[in-house]
């Protein structure tokens, strides 16, 4: 399976933007970054380069906020949830997954502390 287009959920937090930075390293993979405000979707991209040190990888980036997940996750191939360690936010983004993902994209977490 190709990887084209991929939506990081929390994309402003650590575990987000330096997993973001790490998949657009690796080629010209579109990558929503989603975060609750544009504001923090855009300091999400922001600390992505960062982490990898090169302002290549900008291009790949589409700040987008929660408003707009149907349209993220619609369109990815790869859905990586990377929100905070809250049981009640991780069971609302997946039910949200489950309802808009296509049939065959990948649904990752970084969830280290609840069980999935």
């Amino acid at each position: 399976m190709k990887i084209n287009t991929v939506t990081i959920l929390g994309a402003n937090g650590s575990m987000g933007s330096q997993c973001a930075g790490i998949i657009a390293g690796f080629g010209n993979t579109k990558i929503y970054m989603v975060a609750r405000d544009l504001i923090k979707a855009e300091d999400g991209i922001n600390k992505a380069i960062d982490s990898i040190k090169s302002e290549v990888i900008k291009k790949q980036f589409i700040p987008k906020t929660y408003e707009e997940i149907k349209e993220c996750i619609s369109k990815s191939d790869w859905i990586f949830e990377c929100t905070s360690e809250d049981l009640e936010i991780k069971q609302n983004l997946n039910n949200q997954i489950a309802q808009y993902k296509p049939k065959n994209s990948i649904v990752s977490t970084v969830s280290s502390g609840l069980s999935i």
